[in-house]
């Protein structure tokens, strides 16, 4: 599969509207994919597959395998569908719960893990979980965590401060650019 950036701009524009009505705006979705491209990313795990957007980008982006975790089976088939479509086949589904899913899959990066994108249940006990989970894998001389919706707070959240205290407490950076977006990168990762 080509660069995002070249197969997107000669797309019709309601296939365009469909890759970014309900994903992060274009503009991150293309930050993210020349960010794995720069670091020469393997393979990558993402939780909240949705409708596999955000996957086009990143399993477009790295030279591995990228697995991708959903609760909802029909999220898989869709977003199975649209890779399909745009020719990504190095995208590997996994249905079930992060927490659940998460340890297993992390064990079996060889070379440690390298990119960890979390867009999956918003809530603060939820992706702080998440994070404690994957943080254990980290590359420490190369990887990255990547949050989405970093600065919002989800109504179904007991925690009134959601994401953004979750983004404090484990120390994550907000992108200057990408408000949306939360990260912690460890060792040579590069954002630019």
């Amino acid at each position: 599969m080509s660069d995002p950036a070249s197969f997107i701009d000669g797309l019709d524009p309601k296939v365009i509207h469909t890759l970014t009505a309900h994903s992060p705006p274009r503009s991150n979705l293309l930050w993210v994919h020349n960010v794995l491209k720069r670091n020469k990313v393997k393979d990558a795990i993402e939780v909240g597959t949705a409708k596999g957007h955000s996957g086009l980008f990143i399993g477009s982006g790295i030279s591995g395998r990228l697995f991708t975790v959903d609760i909802r089976p029909e999220n898989l088939t869709y977003a199975t569908k649209i890779h399909r479509q745009f020719g990504l086949s190095n995208v590997r589904y996994v249905m079930g719960d992060s927490l659940s899913v998460l340890p297993l899959l992390c064990e079996k990066m060889d070379e440690g893990l390298h990119f960890v994108y979390l867009d999956g249940r918003h809530t603060y006990r939820y992706v702080m979980k998440e994070y404690y989970i994957v943080r254990r894998f980290i590359n420490p001389d190369k990887g990255m965590i990547l949050f989405d919706d970093a600065n919002l707070v989800y109504a179904k959240d007991p925690e009134p401060e959601g994401m953004p205290k979750a983004m404090r407490e484990i120390g994550a950076e907000i992108h200057p650019q990408y408000p949306r977006l939360g990260y912690i990168r460890f060792g040579d990762f590069v954002l630019e």
